[in-house]
């Protein structure tokens, strides 16, 4: 099954939730008998002595709200508490009294308890997956078409990972968390000056409250679009980390409580102090974040702007994650590998197509490949305009280690494993975007 395909158990668009029934199973909960201890101390400051477990149980069913009795049945129970396990985090753009909506952000969080170590991986809200019934569509619409449970099936079958957590919040209550914990301190990179986000953030370290978080993790003003504003996500979840592994369990407690209203999770208030306790002392500067662009290109389809996933290096980011290495690290032995693969461009006929509006770049292109030794079999126009990257399309893994000697000898672009949206004569088809200057 393809990376970016959802899989092709159908749902309904009113019984998403209920296909999972047939996989309910009884969830262990991790017992720590120390951790239990300390968090009835910290509860009992918080509650007094004869509330604090009634209110910790009122907490939790805060927690869990709108999740339904079977979500748990699309999680993935580690085998010990030790164990790495992946935290799906959502943001949504859903308004109070909405039962379905889009979800605005998706992060893949892996934590490995035992390493210290946390990785994230941002998705693009627009990246384009078929959503069974539905056809193709942005991963974002899993969840309006069937919620938490849609949405966590979806990602699980894009990046072919196991999710044991889940955690979302709306963006109306995300800035009344922040100023709950008393505001964030970020370095922020670049300054933001965005009416549509809310207003100006300026560049440097300082403490964001719940509007300035806001603005910053919203914000799209950018050269880089959406891909700036994922950066900045990752950015503001890693100083977020940062505050709260350094606060003790009795504050951590009190940020619990004060943000239950504004999330929604699985987990209880043992659970995330169990994570937080586990992960305390970690060095928050090495926690590992995959720039989406490392990974996707974007594409107008139909009208439509998507960003289009490329499986294979998906795979092989997810691969160097579930293994607890830095993608960016297997870079360089990646590409070594693919290139020492023995290519005789005369084997592969090529379709050349203007993806740009660019005049003449489709024959400055062929020029290029012929003088590489490829043959191109054609030139023309693609369906739209609006490619911004280069392409370079192959149909089956064997074609891989060509396309990326083509892309190296074009000096521009990225080889894509087609996953039957292109259409094209030839073994290869390069789709000449914006970025390619003759």
């Amino acid at each position: 099954m393809s990376g970016s395909e959802v899989s092709s158990r159908s749902y309904s668009r009113f019984s998403g939730q209920q296909d999972y029934a047939l996989q309910r199973r009884k969830r262990s909960r991790r017992k720590h008998i120390l951790l239990g201890v300390l968090i009835a101390l910290a509860v009992m400051l918080v509650a007094g002595v004869a509330g604090a477990w009634a209110y910790v149980n009122n907490l939790n069913n805060t927690l869990s709200s709108g999740l339904g009795t079977d979500f748990a049945s699309v999680l993935t129970e580690t085998a010990s508490a030790s164990d790495p396990y992946y935290v799906l985090v959502m943001g949504t753009d859903g308004r109070e009294g909405e039962t379905a909506f889009r979800s605005d952000t998706i992060m893949l969080v892996r934590v490995d308890p035992q390493s210290k170590a946390v990785s994230i991986v941002s998705i693009p809200r627009d990246t384009r997956v078929v959503l069974g019934d539905y056809g193709y569509q942005k991963i974002n619409a899993a969840h309006a078409y069937g919620g938490a449970t849609y949405a966590v099936q979806a990602v699980e079958d894009l990046t072919g990972v196991k999710i044991s957590h889940y955690v979302e919040i709306n963006f109306e209550g995300f800035s009344a968390a922040v100023d709950a914990i008393g505001g964030v301190t970020v370095d922020v990179p670049k300054a933001i000056d965005d009416d549509d986000a809310g207003g100006v953030v300026d560049a440097g370290t300082q403490v964001l409250d719940g509007t300035k978080a806001l603005i910053f993790c919203r914000s799209r003003d950018f050269t880089n679009g959406d891909y700036q504003r994922q950066i900045d996500q990752q950015i503001f979840m890693k100083a977020l980390a940062k505050q709260l592994l350094n606060s003790d369990v009795a504050s951590l407690t009190s940020a619990i409580n004060a943000m239950a209203g504004y999330v929604t999770t699985d987990m209880t208030v043992t659970d995330i102090i169990s994570a937080a306790s586990s992960l305390r002392g970690m060095d928050t500067d090495s926690i590992v974040t995959v720039d989406a662009q490392t990974w996707t290109t974007t594409q107008t389809i139909s009208g439509i702007s998507y960003v289009i996933a490329d499986t294979d290096k998906l795979s092989t980011i997810m691969e160097a994650i579930d293994s607890g290495q830095d993608p960016s690290d297997t870079t360089s032995t990646s590409n070594t590998s693919s290139t020492t693969t023995t290519v005789t461009p005369s084997d592969y006929t090529v379709s050349v197509l203007n993806g740009s509006g660019i005049s003449g770049c489709a024959a400055s292109a062929s020029t290029k490949i012929t003088s590489a030794g490829f043959v191109v079999e054609s030139t023309g126009n693609a369906s739209s305009f609006s490619y911004s990257t280069t392409l370079v399309v192959y149909n089956s893994s064997s074609q891989k280690a060509a396309a990326e000697q083509l892309v190296s000898d074009l000096g521009v672009g990225t080889a894509v494993l087609n996953n039957s949206q292109y259409t094209f004569s030839g073994d290869m088809c390069v789709i000449v975007g914006q970025d390619w200057k003759a």
